[in-house]
């Protein structure tokens, strides 16, 4: 009776989605789902999402917004709301979105469903196979209209797994086919970056092999949309040599060699 009493009471549940590059930053967005028979009247609230990168830990660096991109329209910039904004909290270890709902003006209600927020970028300060693990933050400050909501009674979180940020969409024009480049620079040192056509939507594999044709890094491994992309893929920790890449899909597998000449 008490799990459920408690778990009636949550009005909001946060995540953080959509993994992009725009502009160059990288960048999540803040989403709230609202349950069935539920609602969250917005009030003042700062959404923290704490993160690291695997297995480099300085592969990104906070990007804070003045105003907030990709920011839902009823709570940023309008008559209720001041515009919304990102900042670098905890010492460069955790992103805030803050949302500003001005004082004696009404707070914008969500009803039951999945709402985009706001967006969080960062700087990508080194390339090569990483990817962040976002977490959003127990003491984020949420609040229905005026009073404040308590974790895990008044509000939850959904959290994901460690997310590849090595790949970076390039244009949104559909190639006609599907095409994997030439890696440049080539011969390397001790960067290159491998770029790459997807004609449809479709799961996709970038891969690294040593000369013997051992696996040495699996640079991509997630669906993406149709598109040109690229990425990079740093060798600082291996040898010189021949090196091979492959990208792999179900319609469309290529390998061409590369050089790293430390």
């Amino acid at each position: 009776m008490i799990a459920g009493t408690i778990q009636s009471q949550v009005k909001v549940d946060f995540s953080v989605s959509n993994a992009r590059f725009e502009n160059n930053l990288y960048t999540l967005d803040v989403i709230a789902t609202v349950p069935a028979e539920q609602t969250w009247k917005v009030g003042p609230t700062c959404i923290r999402v704490g993160f690291q990168t695997l297995p480099d830990s300085f592969a990104l660096s906070v990007h804070p917004d003045n105003p907030a991109t990709n920011a839902n329209i009823n709570l940023s910039g309008n008559s209720d709301y001041s515009a919304m904004t990102t900042t670098s909290i905890m010492e460069g270890k955790a992103v805030s979105l803050n949302i500003f709902n001005f004082q004696g003006r009404p707070s914008y209600e969500l009803t039951e469903g999945s709402y985009t927020l706001g967006a969080i970028r960062w700087n990508v300060e080194h390339w090569g196979s990483n990817c962040i693990d976002p977490t959003i933050l127990q003491n984020s400050a949420i609040f229905n209209e005026l009073v404040g909501q308590v974790y895990n009674t008044g509000w939850s979180l959904t959290d994901t797994t460690c997310i590849p940020i090595s790949v970076k969409k390039l244009s949104e024009v559909v190639p006609v086919e599907y095409n994997l480049y030439q890696n440049y620079p080539n011969p390397f040192n001790p960067s290159t970056t491998i770029k790459f056509d997807i004609a449809r939507t479709t799961d996709v594999q970038v891969v690294i092999y040593d000369a013997l044709g051992r696996q040495v890094e699996s640079l991509v491994n997630e669906r993406l949309a149709t598109g040109t992309y690229e990425v990079k893929w740093n060798a600082g920790n291996y040898s010189s040599g021949i090196y091979f890449y492959s990208i792999i899909t179900k319609e469309y597998t290529r390998t061409n060699k590369m050089i790293l000449m430390k």
